[in-house]
């Protein structure tokens, strides 16, 4: 018996398949998938039962999912023949979820992705757009956050995948890089030695990569030079990211996303979103770009690294205390976290500093590498 792997892990239970969770090898396998999600998913919730019950026709019985019918648009995952498997309850539930900005944005950016994959064949178009749309939702991911290309997606579809190693290594620079716009996406190799300790005598620096205002970037993040299960990344057309290099070397890439507590804050373009805990969301303008950026555990505010290297205080409830400020601005800095109360921030010489006074480490290239913080 074939067993079922994305992302080079085993997929033993949900949590694995949304950790896991890989488009190419998605598609690769949809007949193991749709199993999966068959016997271990849908009983979940209605969301999961209905997409999970969308994907096992869209695998297995077509005719019956799409009831000889062409989509006309994204929307139609909506409107499809599975939905007669929920109660009215559920059905009720899957509709108001159907009806949110995050499930039209993922739903637009599928379309777009099968329309691409499959031009010109609207039957085998409307299978693979279920398919994937469905992986995406049941994994509780986004083609942002876990991209494929149309080509990926029409290989694997196919059940031709593209080789891994396709694609053109970037090289990175302190200051900024715009690579051009290509179908690829193109492969970053992270520093291992850097990455665990920030070497004597070397200094932590920022490249900015920015996509085309009229096309994304599509990154592929490798941890080493054996890695098989690279972090996919999709750069918005006209959007950004930071990376933190170490002597000249790639070691982290900023996320654009951050959680402490119940607070969630995402970044998309210019706006800063946040919310708590079951909330809505709020959003306010940017009126600079940012580097990296942790909420507050209550929502209250925000500390943030800007581009040049400074810290962005004015939104830190912390930050207007002589000392607290003080501290935290001790040095160039590259990237900030909160955990809990304790706030961080990673100095270009690889120097932690906290607003705890009695809180510090050195040598360090990424925050992420620190599960505890050295009293002095």
């Amino acid at each position: 018996m074939k067993l079922f792997a994305m992302g080079g892990a085993q997929i033993t239970g949900p949590l694995v398949f949304r950790r896991s969770f890989d488009p190419q090898d998605f598609l690769c396998e949809p007949e193991l998938a749709a199993g999966f999600a068959y016997q271990q998913l849908r009983q979940l919730s209605a969301w999961d039962r209905y997409s999970g019950e969308l994907l096992y026709q869209a695998v297995f019985m077509p005719e019956l999912c799409l009831g000889g019918l062409a989509l006309e648009s994204p929307g139609d995952y909506f409107r499809l023949a599975a939905l007669e498997t929920l109660g009215e309850a559920e059905a009720e539930a899957v509709g108001r979820l159907g009806e949110g900005d995050d499930a039209r944005r993922l739903l637009s950016a599928v379309w777009d992705i099968a329309s691409a994959a499959v031009p010109g064949d609207a039957a085998d178009r409307d299978r693979l757009f279920i398919i994937l749309a469905a992986g995406y939702f049941l994994a509780r991911s986004t083609p942002f956050e876990r991209p494929i290309s149309p080509r990926e997606a029409a290989a694997a579809y196919r059940k031709r995948p593209i080789e891994r190693d396709a694609g053109q290594w970037l090289q990175l620079r302190p200051g900024a890089v715009l690579p051009e716009a290509q179908d690829e996406p193109y492969r970053i190799l992270l520093d291992e030695r850097r990455r665990a300790a920030l070497p004597d005598g070397e200094e932590l620096s920022l490249c900015r990569l920015s996509a085309p205002r009229d096309a994304p970037i599509r990154l592929e993040l490798y941890g080493g030079k054996y890695d098989d299960s690279p972090q996919r990344v999709l750069i918005a057309p006209g959007d950004y990211r930071y990376l933190t290099l170490a002597g000249g070397r790639p070691v982290h890439l900023h996320p654009i996303q951050a959680e402490n507590g119940y607070c969630t804050m995402v970044r998309r373009g210019g706006e800063l979103f946040t919310r708590m805990y079951g909330g809505e969301w709020s959003s306010a303008a940017l009126e600079r770009e940012l580097v990296s950026f942790a909420p507050e555990q209550d929502g209250g505010g925000y500390i943030a690294v800007l581009p040049n290297g400074k810290l962005e205080l004015s939104h830190y409830s912390l930050g207007r205390l002589p000392a607290v400020a003080r501290r935290l601005r001790s040095g160039t800095a590259v990237e900030a976290d909160i955990r809990g109360a304790a706030c961080l921030v990673l100095l270009s010489d690889g120097t932690v500093v906290s607003n705890l006074a009695d809180l510090h480490a050195g040598g360090l290239s990424r925050l992420d590498a620190l599960p505890y913080m050295k009293r002095r």
